[in-house]
């Protein structure tokens, strides 16, 4: 059985890296390529807040993973939050614009 490579989790709201760990084993910063980010949408308009919507949504700047316990639930309604596998040479947009 081959373990992955890399593993995202997050820890109290934390993102953070889990690696197979190998004897002599060299982090190097270049080998990371993509990070977790929670992306956070204020004041989403209720129709949006679809697994399908906020999935697409994502999509338009990562990798959508997963959306937090809030968002799922609907418990929280002045935002949601994605976290989303981003590149990280890639660009970080401050906002995304939703067309009808």
């Amino acid at each position: 059985l081959e373990a992955l490579h890399v593993v995202h989790i997050v820890l109290e709201f934390h993102p953070s890296l889990l690696r197979e760990w190998k004897e002599r084993m060299n982090w190097k910063m270049e080998e990371i390529l993509k990070i977790p980010v929670w992306i956070k949408l204020p004041l989403l308009p209720w129709e949006f807040w679809g697994s399908e919507s906020l999935s697409a949504i994502a999509s338009v700047i990562g990798t959508p993973l997963f959306s937090d316990q809030c968002t799922r639930k609907r418990t929280k309604l002045s935002s949601a939050r994605i976290l989303v596998e981003m590149e990280l040479g890639g660009d970080f947009p401050n906002s995304i614009t939703l067309l009808d």
